[in-house]
């Protein structure tokens, strides 16, 4: 446990650079898999299984600061002691998500809202999630983000909240070249 320690404190010093700059674009994949709670209207209290996939592309409208738009798929199945529920979700939104620390080193916390149109087993809906992460980056291009989320996405018929872990990839596009 104290070499982990220690590795992860000589990694987070290690120095890298143009990340985040302002012109880069973004590119994420992410993934998550988690237990989800479910309270829909007329029924009882479900436990569920969840997995999500969503892609993003983004653009750095200013240092450390990216806007885009977010697409995700979720499946999610469950069972109460009424009956078996199966769903599937479709989400575009827009997202923010701001790099904090300093952007020289190989480590960046970061957070993240998403704010938007879901299609719920093809009933229109809201989604909303917001994010606290870390991105490892491997080299100036390239980061591993590990994130706790939250997401609340519901319509006439149905609420979800989605506590999980999100793990996704993300590579950064643009000119690497320090600014003098």
């Amino acid at each position: 446990m104290k070499k982990l320690l220690l590795l992860a404190l000589l990694i987070s010093t290690l120095k890298l650079s143009a990340q985040t700059e302002k012109g880069k674009i973004f590119l994420s994949g992410a993934t998550n898999a988690s237990l989800l709670l479910s309270i829909v209207p007329n029924s009882n209290i479900q436990n569920n299984f969840n997995i999500n996939i969503a892609p993003s592309i983004g653009y750095f409208i200013a240092k450390d600061f990216t806007m885009g738009l977010s697409f995700s798929f979720s499946y999610l199945e469950g069972s109460s002691s009424l009956y078996k529920y199966k769903s599937t979700t479709y989400q575009i939104a827009p997202f923010a998500r701001y790099y904090f620390a300093k952007s020289n080193t190989i480590t960046r916390l970061y957070a993240q809202a998403n704010a938007g149109i879901v299609d719920i087993d093809s009933q229109y809906g809201t989604g909303l999630t917001g994010q606290l992460g870390i991105a490892i980056f491997s080299n100036q291009h390239v980061s591993l983000d590990i994130a706790a989320l939250y997401s609340v996405t519901y319509n006439k018929t149905n609420l979800n909240s989605t506590l999980g872990i999100n793990f996704g990839i993300s590579v950064y596009l643009g000119n690497t070249k320090d600014k003098k």
